[in-house]
């Protein structure tokens, strides 16, 4: 689907910025799916759970030096430009990208049907939500007050090349 796609676009973007910046996506990309097809062909989903738990850590430890950069980038004295409250233009970029955030809303039925407290789930399911939201915003204020109007759809691609 076009979701899948946008994760190779957006994760290979992130190799070239970061690892290997003189390779094309061209090749990054096909390498990625070469790298990808065994782990997707694992038929029993509790084996990947050593993979799971190197992504949570992962993803925890991501969030936490994006907000330090970030707020490192608030404190510079570096002239950003007025910021505006809202950028009609773009706004359509933004509902992308909130859709692209929420995709995962397809697991709800099997997670529900999945809970051993299933009268539990609404109240977990809506702070879960609700800190997820919380904490994409803080993340997108952040960068949109540190790097100004200059920011990249994807924070990360701002951040001075070595810091990553």
């Amino acid at each position: 689907s076009g979701i899948c796609c946008t994760y190779f676009i957006v994760a290979c973007k992130l190799l070239q910025s970061t690892v290997c910046p003189h390779v094309g996506l061209d090749i990054l990309i096909p390498c990625m799916c070469l790298v990808i097809l065994p782990v997707v062909a694992i038929r029993k989903i509790s084996s990947l759970w050593p993979l799971s738990l190197l992504g949570t850590i992962l993803v925890v430890l991501g969030v936490v030096v994006v907000f330090g950069l970030e707020l490192e980038g608030m404190v510079e004295t570096h002239d950003r430009g007025p910021l505006r409250w809202m950028n009609w233009r773009e706004l359509l970029v933004c509902l992308g990208q909130a859709c692209f955030m929420f995709e995962g809303i397809g697991l709800i039925l099997p997670t529900f049907d999945a809970s051993k407290k299933p009268e539990d789930f609404p109240l977990i399911y809506t702070i879960t939500m609700t800190a997820t939201l919380s904490l994409v915003c803080c993340i997108g204020l952040f960068g949109y007050m540190a790097f100004g109007q200059g920011v990249q759809d994807l924070v990360l691609l701002d951040f001075q090349p070595g810091v990553l």
